[in-house]
């Protein structure tokens, strides 16, 4: 098994102040391969989501939506 994924997220009420404080845009970019050994078993996610905080950042409401992409090809082998 071998992985690894990036996020962040971002208040947009720093860049735009008309949003409303409690709400953050956030992203995630992930590759993840189950078995190393095997060739072509790449599997990537792309997801984007919208936060919003309440009761401080103790409580928060949070929708996702995901993109997913599994290569499971298997390399012939020629002996």
């Amino acid at each position: 098994l071998l992985g690894q994924y990036v996020q962040a997220g971002y208040f947009l009420h720093g860049l735009l102040p008309w949003v409303p404080k409690p709400l953050e845009i956030c992203g995630r970019v992930a590759t993840y391969r189950p078995n190393i050994h095997v060739d072509g078993n790449l599997q990537q996610e792309y997801t984007f989501g919208v936060n919003w905080y309440f009761a401080g950042h103790s409580n928060k409401l949070q929708a996702d939506v995901s993109l997913l992409r599994i290569q499971n090809r298997l390399r012939e082998q020629v002996g």
